[in-house]
């Protein structure tokens, strides 16, 4: 069985739950600008797979600390941030969905390395 370092997976998990709070705030963002957006119930739906990957986490154990994993909680961070610093500028749903979706994906490699 794979040694589990404790900083690790504290680290990836408070990644996981940046990214959430991220994608939380990017959807209460868009339903301000828009509120009838069509992209809405997408970007919702995105919201809560962020949140699927942190709760899922929690659960588990860091199995794989990688350099790769290494490097996808660098760019979760990064996407993270770039969300959070957009918060009050972007307006256009559809932007925030590829923003969310793309941090999605992230939240889900980084996931996949607990076990």
């Amino acid at each position: 069985m794979a040694t589990i370092d404790p900083v690790a997976q504290a680290a990836a998990l408070v990644s996981l739950s940046n990214a959430y709070q991220a994608a939380d705030a990017a959807y209460m963002a868009a339903y301000g600008a828009n509120a009838a957006a069509p992209e809405l119930p997408s970007l919702q739906a995105a919201r809560n797979h962020a949140l699927i990957a942190y709760l899922t986490a929690t659960k588990e154990s860091l199995v794989n600390n990688s350099s790769f994993t290494k490097q996808i909680k660098q760019q979760l961070d990064a996407a993270t941030t770039s969300i959070n610093g957009q918060l009050t500028t972007l307006k256009n749903t559809a932007q925030w969905l590829t923003l969310v979706t793309n941090l999605v994906n992230l939240a889900g490699s980084l996931a996949s390395a607990f076990a």
